[in-house]
């Protein structure tokens, strides 16, 4: 079974992350809100989801990488490479509310009042 992770960023944004069962980062994107959930439900064939390509390719360009999954790699740690200016919101074991913001909310439904 592959394991995700979504966090949302202090401006909102929510990104996805997958792997394998062996560690393979397989996939790594902003999401829309109201995508996330047809994500989950789908979380299995995430090697065949449309990600960020451009943005994977600029990592890849920058930091000389090699491989798409060294830029998703990166990528992940250029978000959670800081204390701050981050939630995890989502993963397999669990639904954060407490620490999402309003992407998140509007992502899982819930009201943000």
């Amino acid at each position: 079974m592959n394991n995700y992770e979504i966090i949302e960023d202090n401006a909102g944004t929510l990104h996805m992350y997958v792997w394998t069962e062996e560690g393979s980062l397989i996939f790594g994107s902003p999401v829309l809100p109201e995508d996330i959930q047809l994500c989950i439900a789908d979380v299995e064939h995430a090697a065949a989801w449309d990600e960020d390509l451009e943005m994977l390719c600029y990592l890849m360009e920058e930091k000389e990488l090699a491989t798409l999954e060294e830029a998703r790699e990166a990528y992940y740690e250029n978000l959670t490479g800081y204390e701050y200016g981050w939630s995890l919101i989502a993963d397999n074991d669990d639904i954060y509310t407490s620490h999402m913001g309003g992407a998140g909310m509007q992502a899982f439904g819930l009201d943000a009042a």
